[in-house]
């Protein structure tokens, strides 16, 4: 399937996590899948790689992933990068404006579920591209 070469980054500072966001992405045939233990790395990935979906956490030590968005959202106009936001806080609860284009996934995952949501999300950035 096409949208399985989609480049996507994966971005949280807990190790664990990004390990397993990657397997599932992996074992349900996507195979550009980079990952990042912070914002500021996923910055610099992002120059090199271009991903067209970027899935962050959202708190995150240093830059959090909504001040992410902002930094790529600035390198490139909105339409050519997809957000998504991982987080097991009420957004209401926290003190981050997340803009309307970026899509909230709730923790804790399901991480059998995972690779579905992104691969809708995928097939969504084909039609879009």
């Amino acid at each position: 399937m096409p949208f399985k070469d989609t480049p996507i980054l994966l971005v949280d500072d807990e190790a664990e996590i990004l390990e397993l966001l990657k397997e599932s992405l992996v074992d349900a045939g996507f195979n550009k899948v980079y990952t990042c233990k912070s914002a500021k790395e996923a910055l610099q990935t992002f120059e090199s790689n271009r991903p067209k979906l970027i899935v962050s956490d959202l708190l995150m030590p240093g830059m959090n992933g909504a001040e992410l968005y902002n930094m790529v959202t600035k390198k490139v106009q909105k339409q050519e990068v997809r957000f998504v936001i991982l987080t097991g806080s009420n957004i209401e609860d926290v003190d981050v404006k997340l803009n309307e284009e970026i899509e909230v996934i709730k923790k804790p995952l399901d991480f059998s579920k995972f690779p579905k949501q992104i691969t809708s999300l995928c097939k969504d950035l084909r039609t879009n591209c």
